[in-house]
């Protein structure tokens, strides 16, 4: 158990009795707040070694737990290996980079055989959209069946364990990684706890809220909008987890308004003793499409508000327009406006045009059959080809033609 209090500029000291002390190698830049300690890593050298030991000797289940602030998403924050080899990474809680998916905080394990153990595609294990600046609670655990991810004492995600790390006689690594998110951390650190178990859910939300204010998290509803759109409704959820343990019939109260910050709507509910979470229902029938803000606020038996306002900005997305109905259409749905019943397209030089409206932006279908006379020729049409055309009369503009002679269509 490190808790980053300043001892010498050289020692990380283990607070947990059992010695494993570490040893500081490069720039120290010690950080001492009111409410806690800290030491910044510079993203070059800064990184702490702890020499093998039989009490940090992790196999099938353990926990990783660490509070950090990130100045980049990148870098290694905990890592077991004795180099950059597959063979040699065995343990890491690292940050990770991946053209596609993004930035995120992976995990990954490793016997000495298995490169990535439980982690073979370790960006698809990873909390997603992070950004610098803020403290976070991190903890990686596993219990031999699966790995977890928790995040601000919540879990984010999870992945099957394929192997259990084997850790003996390899040292463990602060600030630095090899393999995925290979590289030193930026930041500051301000605990690590290491445990030969996998921490159960309660624990873990109770370690992150002993220190949460102290990491300067206020007492702040977080909250998660979602729009069921075929019952008419926005459920918006308030997580609950910064204000445990809850007062007597508290209860969530929430705003919801447009642009112009006039109320459109809002809402109550009360939260059981106990809950982690309340939904907080809002109806949608007659929601105009546009932006929206919604705030919220935790309220005690006396009505009185706990801890700060919570805002969240919304979209509620414009309903879709219908085609206009009228003569040779027909209206199938939202996204699907038919043409039938078209009259044969007339003689020469003349052309036919047969206008709808898009419900909206996307894709447009078009679908054509041209039926010829017994001598081969496109019927009315007296031997002249057939354009069909979007947005335009012109033989270039076409995406279908019929061609005397040939039954076929041919798309272009």
């Amino acid at each position: 158990h490190y808790t980053f209090e300043k001892i010498t500029d050289s020692t990380l000291q283990d607070k947990s009795g059992h010695g494993n002390d570490g040893a500081i190698k490069g720039k120290v830049d010690w950080k001492k707040e009111k409410s806690y300690s800290a030491l910044s890593f510079n993203g070059k050298d800064t990184r702490i070694e702890c020499p093998p030991s039989p009490s940090l000797e992790l196999s099938d289940a353990g926990s990783l737990e660490i509070w950090c602030r990130p100045e980049s998403m990148a870098g290694g924050l905990l890592s077991w290996h004795s180099g950059a080899s597959a063979a040699e990474r065995r343990l890491a809680l690292t940050f990770i980079k991946h053209w596609y998916y993004g930035t995120g905080l992976t995990g990954f394990a490793g016997n000495g055989t298995e490169v990535w153990g439980g982690m073979r595609e370790p960006w698809k294990f990873s909390l997603l959209l992070l950004e610098p600046g803020p403290w976070y609670h991190f903890v990686l655990s596993f219990d031999g069946d699966r790995m977890r991810l928790y995040q601000n004492g919540r879990q984010i995600t999870s992945t099957p364990q394929e192997v259990s790390p084997v850790v003996k006689d390899v040292p463990l690594r602060i600030g630095v990684a090899e393999g995925p998110g290979a590289g030193a951390f930026r930041g500051d650190i301000g605990e690590v706890r290491i445990y030969n178990r996998a921490l159960a859910p309660q624990e873990i939300a109770a370690h992150y809220r002993s220190s949460a204010q102290a990491m300067g998290h206020q007492k702040i509803l977080q909250l998660t909008p979602r729009l069921y759109a075929t019952r008419g409704e926005l459920e918006v959820e308030a997580d609950l987890l910064s204000f445990a343990p809850l007062p007597e019939a508290a209860k969530v109260k929430m705003e919801l308004r447009d642009t112009n910050k006039r109320l459109v709507q809002q809402a109550e509910r009360e939260v059981a003793q106990g809950a982690e979470s309340v939904g907080v229902p809002f109806d949608t029938h007659a929601l105009q499409g546009g932006a929206y803000e919604i705030s919220a606020v935790l309220l005690g038996r006396d009505g009185a508000q706990i801890g700060e306002t919570a805002v969240e900005k919304w979209e509620f997305p414009a309903r879709a327009q219908r085609a206009e109905a009228k003569p040779g259409v027909k209206i199938l749905n939202n996204l699907v406006t038919e043409l039938v019943n078209l009259d044969s397209v007339p003689a020469k030089p003349a052309y036919r045009e047969v206008s709808f409206t898009n419900p909206r932006e996307g894709w447009v279908f078009v679908s054509s059959t041209s039926r010829l006379d017994r001598y081969g020729q496109i019927m009315e049409a007296w031997g002249d080809t057939v354009h069909i055309s979007i947005d335009g009369a012109g033989k270039e503009d076409a995406v279908i033609v019929h061609r005397p002679g040939d039954p076929s269509t041919k798309e272009v």
